[in-house]
């Protein structure tokens, strides 16, 4: 049981009065029970859960405050928190504008100062944050900077159904609204601590202060080329099929209920986010899809199921957002879940399904309605018909249609989830698999013991394996961030000053 002290009731005492989250969630209560999205246990297990999340983080902020700075080493001594802990909620309040990093080397942080007009070093005191600017703002202001990635994850989490997404963005319902500050939580184009994340994944990371290039293509412990041993999924999928292998051996042996998934729509390649429970479901979701779909809000249908083992398939900025709420909040389990898997996907960009379709008629001059298959290899965008006929064009032709916020992703690889597959790296009919975490590694194991695919080597050197993909990994993640630090003036700076910490990319 927790030593209750003055410094804990102090930060509960805090918390309670000073959290916006909390205070939103407790003001609003009808507005969120009429929303009719969560029941009223489901509101209370929520406000419980982030209740303990900002009582920890208080806890760091009053720490600091009394001292005027702190180590992360003291911090851990005396909060009996863990040091990824610590260094979670510190990051949280540097974002918030409470902290400012001291000694890089020492780990210590202090209380933010300020200077004022005079010249005179000010110190922030903790005062109701309706006295200051939030910053967590409804996630408007990310729409607005053409920043969203369209993951979902704003509209999944918000408790009185205010956002819907439409005209490949989400919409803030101004009167719903409760300014809450969730969507702006767990958006992973506000605070991106992708070090943080990394740790959660793959375990510790050198340094929470780790340049990204270090590991061109983000931590692992398998590499390899791999190729499914069911036919039914050769003839639908993607290269060598791996993501829908890894889906049908979890549910054939019932690890999970169901997984997320992106799923073409009926005689269309526009895209929904669906939760699929078998094979055959499984099999109609098979194969890469360009056109973006917002994944994560296909958890709000989890209870209506009742599963409560799910796997997760996404992007690389949907990850990003999964991960993102499963360490700093998984305030929604009790509704969504647990979240047992999350498989990723390389991605280069995406496209709304307007411009999917302008690629196909415009530029490949094949009708939507005769599409087959599209692929993305060897620098082509490649538009295949119904008779399996190839049209392609340069990459490059294509890259401006893409969605605005994919210039910005400094992720190719997938690099917090438990397994990443992508083409790059391997030949026709194969993927290439990255395992990452110990969880994906199991997984990974137990499927080709029971012979649900098959693996060969990525040469490491040979320009066409790792360092291709390494290659193209470092491109993207330089090109995109260098893209970032442009727009600062014109969107708001959370995301860059994330990324600024553990990137550096020198101005040619």
């Amino acid at each position: 049981m927790t030593q209750l002290t003055k410094e804990l009731m102090d930060a509960v005492t805090e918390a309670y009065a000073g959290s916006l989250f909390v205070r939103s969630l407790l003001e609003n209560q009808f507005a969120i029970e009429n929303a009719d999205k969560l029941k009223l246990e489901h509101i209370e297990s929520i406000t419980d859960r982030i209740m303990v999340m900002e009582t920890e983080k208080y806890q760091v902020l009053l720490y600091i405050q009394s001292r005027g700075s702190a180590s992360v080493s003291q911090l851990v001594s005396d909060l009996k928190l863990t040091e990824f802990t610590v260094m979670m909620h510190i990051l949280a309040l540097q974002n918030e504008g409470w902290l400012e990093l001291r000694d890089q080397d020492k780990m210590i942080y202090g209380i933010k100062s300020i200077i004022t007009k005079n010249k005179e070093k000010l110190e922030l005191d903790l005062i109701s944050p309706w006295n200051l600017r939030s910053v967590y703002d409804p996630i408007q202001i990310i729409v607005d900077s053409h920043l969203c990635c369209l993951c979902g994850a704003c509209k999944a989490v918000c408790p009185v159904e205010a956002i819907t997404i439409a005209g490949d963005k989400p919409i803030i319902d101004e009167e719903k609204c409760i300014h809450c500050g969730l969507c702006n939580y767990h958006c992973p184009r506000t605070l991106m601590p992708l070090n943080i994340l990394k740790t959660h994944v793959s375990g510790p990371q050198e340094s929470f202060f780790q340049d990204l290039d270090v590991q061109p293509i983000g931590p692992y412990r398998i590499l390899k080329s791999a190729q499914t041993a069911n036919d039914e999924i050769k003839a639908v999928c993607q290269d060598g099929g791996m993501v829908t292998t890894f889906l049908q051996y979890l549910l054939e042996k019932s690890e999970i209920h169901g997984a997320v998934v992106a799923k073409r729509q009926p005689n269309s390649w526009d895209t929904n986010a669906v939760i699929v429970s078998n094979i055959d479901e499984l099999l109609e979701a098979s194969g890469t899809k360009y056109a973006v779909s917002p994944n994560l809000v296909a958890f709000n249908e989890a209870s209506q199921f009742g599963f409560r083992k799910l796997a997760f398939v996404g992007t690389p900025c949907q990850v990003q957002a999964m991960r993102k709420y499963q360490v700093y909040s998984n305030i929604f389990e009790d509704v969504w879940g647990s979240i047992e898997y999350v498989i990723g996907i390389f991605c280069m960009e995406t496209f709304s399904y307007e411009n999917v379709v302008k690629i196909s008629e415009e530029v490949c001059n094949t009708p939507i309605t005769n599409v087959s298959k599209m692929d993305i290899n060897k620098g082509k965008f490649f538009v295949y018909d119904l008779e399996k006929n190839a049209v392609d064009v340069p990459i490059k032709e294509v890259t401006s249609l893409a969605r605005h916020a994919c210039h910005y992703c400094v992720d190719l690889t997938n690099e917090l989830a438990d397994i990443s597959c992508g083409s790059i790296g391997s030949g026709p009919g194969w993927s290439t698999v990255v395992v990452r975490s110990e969880q994906g590694e199991m997984l990974y194991n137990n499927a080709l013991k029971e012979k649900y695919f098959k693996v060969k080597d990525i040469p490491a050197d040979k320009p066409f394996g790792t360092p291709l993909i390494e290659k193209l990994a470092k491109g993207k993640r330089k090109r995109n961030f260098k893209g970032l630090k442009k727009i600062l003036d014109e969107s708001p700076p959370y995301y860059y000053n994330s990324l600024n910490q553990i990137l550096k990319v020198e101005e040619q």
